[in-house]
C-alpha cells in the first residue's frame, strides 16, 4: 500500500500545473495554538474528551478548516481552492457530530479549535498543492492518530519537481505538535502507515486528524 501512496505522490505533481493558477481564497493573520514538539510511542489510555488550550503565537495563515463554504455534519472531501490549495485524498469532519454518533476517537483528540478537522481519507496518502501562489512556507500543525497506536507519519515536502525535506513522526491518540518551518514549497504529502489499534477503540486503520495548520504565502 505505501509504493501505491507514493506512486500516487507521483501522479499528484503531474497534476500541479493545472491547478496554478486557481483563485485565492482570502484569509487573515489568526492566532495558532502552540505546544512543543515530540513523539511518542508509548500505549495510551482514555477516559475524557477534553479540548486542549495551550498559549498562541502568531500564524500568517492559519487553516482550521472551520471556514468551509456550505459544511455540515456528514464528511466530506475538501474542495480544491480552499485556503490556495488543491487537496487530494484529504476531507474535514465535523469531529463533534462524529463523536456523539461514533464514540470517543483520535478525531477528538486533533480538534484544536473550532468543530472541524482535516483527515486523509480512507487513510490514504494526503496532498496539498499550492494553487494560489508559486510557493508556500509549511510552519506547524497538530496532528493526532485515529484509532492505531504508534502510527507512522511520513510528511514530504517537494519542489521543483524534487524532495526539499522528508520527516518522520509516531503519532498516538493523543494531541501532539510538529513544527516544521520548510520554505519554499509547492507540495506536502502525508503519508501514513504502520502502527498497532489501540484496544481501547472500536476502530482501526491509518487515518490521521490535522488541526490549526500554520503556513505563510510569500509577500
Amino acid at each position: 500500500m505505501v509504493n501505491q501512496q507514493k506512486e500516487q505522490m507521483m501522479r499528484d505533481e503531474q497534476s500541479f500545473s493545472r491547478w496554478s493558477n486557481a483563485s485565492v481564497f482570502p484569509t487573515s493573520t489568526t492566532s495558532l495554538p502552540a505546544t512543543s514538539t515530540s513523539t511518542s510511542t508509548s500505549t495510551t489510555t482514555f477516559m475524557t474528551t477534553t479540548t486542549t488550550t495551550v498559549p498562541i503565537v502568531n500564524c500568517p495563515r492559519l487553516i482550521t478548516f472551520d471556514n468551509i463554504p456550505g459544511a455540515g455534519r456528514s464528511q466530506q472531501p475538501l474542495p480544491n481552492g480552499f485556503s490556495g490549495f488543491q487537496w487530494v485524498n484529504a476531507n474535514y469532519m465535523n469531529v463533534s457530530y462524529y463523536e456523539e454518533v461514533n464514540g470517543w476517537s483520535g478525531y477528538s483528540a486533533a480538534l484544536s479549535s473550532g468543530q472541524y478537522v482535516g483527515i486523509n481519507k480512507d487513510g490514504k496518502m494526503l496532498s496539498m498543492i499550492i494553487n494560489a501562489a508559486k510557493s508556500f512556507t509549511l510552519k506547524s500543525m497538530i496532528v493526532a492518530s485515529a484509532w492505531n497506536d504508534n502510527l507512522t507519519l511520513e510528511i514530504t515536502g517537494k519542489r521543483g519537481g524534487s524532495v526539499f525535506k522528508s520527516q518522520r513522526f509516531t503519532l498516538q491518540l493523543q494531541q501532539q505538535s510538529i513544527e516544521l518551518n520548510w520554505p519554499n514549497l509547492e507540495i506536502i504529502n502525508f503519508l501514513s502507515y504502520g502502527g498497532e489499534p489501540n484496544s481501547d477503540i472500536k476502530g482501526n486503520g491509518l487515518e490521521f486528524a490535522l488541526d490549526n495548520l500554520c503556513v505563510e504565502f510569500p509577500k
